[in-house]
């Protein structure tokens, strides 16, 4: 009770406590506490979340500041190491949506600065990250499929940037090799804790042109004449491609076989500096393995390789396309095979043909060319990625 002729307090004015005995009442006036005047939240949207109170009022952190060891000293000692990231993005690839990328975003966006670009050609892919580079940026990531990744890696190569990968396309051959999880979400987790980056092998294309040679290059696979035919082939029905994946491809593998005249002699000839060979179909590997056919593995060479290995084919007929697939699934030897050439550890390969023929680099085509040279570049590319290659 009360005491007596007391006036009643609210609880926000008095705090009353009584003794165990029940003797003695005692009457305590309750200090206000101060209200943390917290910050009008932003009226901008934040990748499609509102972020209202970031930070505490000057009132609050004023404390803090002035005490030894507080805010202010650990920020002058220990700097916040905010690394930046641009995300280039490709909308057209197969998985990609608006919610994904708003989701990846915000995942990176817990380790990183993030700066997002949607470009709209392959030269503005290049451009970006080559700017990017040169700006200091520390990783840039490609998400969308293999296409974009190899963009990338020709805008960054040679430079401090580190790759990084977020898989949203319909095979994603090199996040497969490299270990990069295959779904965009976990991707862009793996990302954003901050793991070391390791060094991946590439091939340097260099095509001689009449202005001077041009340097390309390839992270997992690149090829002369009938390969590059088919991805000119597969890529004429885009739709199937994201449907279908490594279906399409061997569909337009067969077409391509099918439409060539068997009698007409190979058109190129190729050379390693110790050997040369007439072929139809130049295949250059950099990793083992590497596929096309989902979590399918093709071999070109039964053993880990620290430069490139190449596949040569004299002649190309329907029956032998069957044969060289199943050698390469299994691992058997491919020089079994008539008319098949197997080459390991090259480190440069020159093409000449004649007339010329189409190039393909990551399934992306480089147009005809009628003299190109191959390199092995072991550590030519910086990447995130959770285990070093086979081959590194």
């Amino acid at each position: 009770m009360p005491a007596s002729g007391g006036t009643r307090s609210g609880p926000s004015v008095e705090h009353r406590t009584r003794r165990r005995d029940g003797s003695q009442t005692r009457v305590a006036p309750r200090r206000p506490l101060q209200a943390a005047r917290l910050r009008h939240p932003p009226r901008t949207w934040r990748y499609g979340v509102t972020f209202p109170y970031l930070e505490l009022s000057d009132d609050c952190l004023s404390p803090l500041r002035g005490s030894a060891g507080g805010i202010a000293d650990r920020e002058r000692r220990y700097p916040s190491p905010v690394r930046s990231l641009l995300l280039i993005a490709n909308p057209a690839a197969s998985r990609f949506t608006g919610g994904l990328h708003r989701s990846v975003v915000l995942r990176l966006s817990r380790a990183y600065e993030v700066e997002t670009v949607w470009p709209t050609s392959a030269g503005e892919v290049e451009a970006r990250a080559l700017q990017a580079a040169h700006d200091g940026v520390d990783i840039v990531a490609a998400m969308g499929g293999d296409g974009v990744v190899h963009h990338v890696v020709n805008g960054i190569c040679d430079t401090r940037a580190t790759l990084g990968i977020i898989p949203a396309g319909t095979t994603n051959v090199l996040a497969r090799i490299l270990g990069i999880p295959a779904r965009p979400g976990r991707a862009a987790a793996y990302l954003a804790s901050g793991p070391p980056a390791i060094y991946a092998p590439l091939a340097q294309i260099s095509l001689d042109t009449g202005a001077g040679t041009t340097v390309r290059y390839a992270t997992f696979a690149t090829g002369v004449g009938f390969d590059a035919e088919a991805v000119r082939v597969s890529n004429l029905e885009p739709y199937r491609k994201y449907w279908f994946g490594g279906i399409h491809y061997a569909r337009s593998a067969v077409g391509v076989v099918l439409s060539r005249d068997n009698r007409q002699p190979p058109n190129m000839r190729v050379d390693d500096g110790e050997r040369s060979v007439n072929a139809a179909a130049v295949l250059v590997q950099v990793h083992d393995p590497y596929t096309y056919f989902g979590r399918v593995p093709l071999r070109v060479s039964r053993r880990p390789h620290t430069g490139l290995a190449a596949l040569l084919v004299e002649r190309l007929t329907l029956p032998r396309i069957p044969a060289i697939l199943a050698a390469a699934i299994t691992g058997r030897n491919l020089e079994r095979i008539p008319g098949v050439h197997v080459w390991e550890d090259v480190r440069q390969i020159d093409v000449h043909a004649e007339p010329p023929s189409p190039l393909q680099a990551d399934g992306e085509l480089l147009g005809a060319v009628d003299s190109v040279r191959f390199s092995a570049r072991p550590r030519g590319l910086r990447v995130v990625a959770p285990t070093a290659p086979v081959n590194e």
